[in-house]
């Protein structure tokens, strides 16, 4: 248990160095994306917003409903991420939902592939 908590902290502190480089700022404010892997735990993937001051210090994330270590989530691009990186990723997925309820009410409710990776403004 101890190799995985360390391999996670290990991860999860790379990644955290690696988004505040990319803030461009000695401290973090962003998002960590998590999952759960305890099998007895209802809980899977989640995030938490985190602001951190300077050191880079081992963090050790752990799943809100059962207390086990957390995992780096493995489907996201930026495990680690900063506000403005979240925001972003936010604003084009909401912009891809309007996107396809546009789509469908326009054309039915068949929507190809490209219309639901469209994040482009309507004109």
């Amino acid at each position: 248990m101890a190799r995985i908590e360390d391999e996670a902290m290990k991860d999860i502190t790379e990644m955290l160095k690696a988004a505040r480089e990319r803030q461009g700022a000695h401290y973090f404010n962003g998002f960590i994306h998590a999952y759960c892997d305890n099998g007895n735990c209802t809980g899977r993937g989640f995030h938490i917003q985190i602001k951190t001051y300077g050191a880079d210090d081992p963090l050790t994330v752990r799943c809100p409903l059962c207390g086990e270590i957390a995992i780096p989530h493995r489907y996201i691009e930026h495990v680690v991420e900063t506000l403005d990186e979240h925001f972003e990723r936010e604003r084009r997925r909401a912009r891809r939902n309007v996107n396809v309820q546009r789509y469908a009410k326009k054309n039915g409710s068949v929507i190809p592939a490209s219309v639901m990776l469209d994040d482009s403004l309507p004109e």
